[in-house]
């Protein structure tokens, strides 16, 4: 009987393969953390939405009652604006923070409900404008919270992803190197 012989863990393919690897963790791990993110924004948006929604609803029930009154309360003070514009772009009502200001843009055309974000005092805001017979209601609020809490996962991940990649490469490298060896006999078959 012959000896057998075992193949070496030549580094070539040790190094293919860590990169190899690697490169999937690193492929896989920024389409998680770039639909991580698409993902978060999309629902603290619907949550404003929500929010925008519910104000609006109030503003209209007031108004369909006739009790609307001229400075329009806030549900949070100072950051919420609101506005009741007439067809002819007279404002009937606004909330204080928005006294003595022009009238928002309503919606075009046949267009009944429309979300949008518009800068109103240097601050953006995510503004709801809904038509109710001849009048549009705008509500809005700002939008910085949406945008400081994508800032900071966008950040926690472009230190993360990086890190994590390199840790599961080095013990990629680790693991492949400490593979056992395939013992073969002369003939080349795998014993």
């Amino acid at each position: 009987m012959e000896p057998l012989k075992t193949s070496d863990n030549r580094p070539g393919s040790r190094l293919r393969l860590t990169a190899l690897a690697t490169l999937v963790v690193a492929v896989v791990m920024l389409c998680a953390g770039l639909a991580l993110v698409a993902i978060q924004h999309r629902l603290q948006t619907d949550v404003v939405d929500r929010s925008l929604q519910r104000y609006s609803a109030d503003l209209e029930e007031q108004f369909l009652e006739g009790v609307l009154p001229l400075v329009l309360p806030e549900p949070r003070t100072g950051e919420w604006v609101a506005q009741v514009v007439y067809a002819d772009a007279t404002v009937l009502a606004s909330t204080e923070n928005m006294s003595g200001q022009r009238a928002l843009a309503d919606p075009e055309g046949d267009v009944q409900r429309r979300n949008t974000t518009v800068a109103i005092s240097d601050r953006e805001y995510r503004l709801l404008s809904r038509r109710v017979g001849d009048v549009v209601i705008h509500t809005g609020t700002p939008v910085d919270h949406v945008e400081v809490a994508d800032d900071a996962l966008r950040t926690g991940l472009a230190y993360t992803i990086p890190a994590v990649t390199l840790l599961l490469g080095f013990l990629a490298w680790v693991l492949i190197g400490r593979r056992e060896p395939v013992a073969t006999d002369v003939g080349g078959e795998v014993t």
